[in-house]
């Protein structure tokens, strides 16, 4: 088997390799993408304050958006109306103030930067 191109053929067989490199590239984004995403709902499982628990078991993690728009998005299913309030304080009906516990700005930070390191290794590998 040659590995020569004719000429007229050289556009033609640049294109599908481009085509083969986006595919594999993209195809490896979305895997880093939704092992990420897992990553971070488990360790927001850990971190997360405890009470009860039912809040810190409640992350989840859901596919978002279509075609080549797809991502996955980290979020409290069971008890999403406390995620701003234990993250940032809020005031009581006494009017003293409860304390935010930074539990989720620290795990998107990270897995943020982790992601973006992922994706450029992808690149730079081709997708492989």
């Amino acid at each position: 088997m040659s590995n020569s191109i004719d000429i007229d053929d050289l556009a033609s067989a640049i294109t599908q390799e481009m085509k083969n490199y986006t595919e594999d590239v993209s195809e490896g984004i979305e895997k880093e993408a939704l092992k990420t995403a897992n990553e971070a709902r488990d360790e927001l499982k850990q971190t997360s304050p405890k009470n009860t628990g039912e809040y810190a078991d409640g992350w989840s993690r859901k596919k978002t958006g279509r075609g080549d728009e797809v991502g996955h998005t980290v979020y409290n299913k069971e008890k999403p109306q406390l995620t701003h309030l234990l993250e940032d304080g809020h005031l009581n009906r006494d009017g003293s103030r409860t304390p935010g516990q930074k539990h989720i700005e620290p795990v998107e930070e990270k897995y943020n930067q982790l992601f973006e390191k992922r994706v450029e290794e992808i690149i730079k590998k081709g997708g492989e």
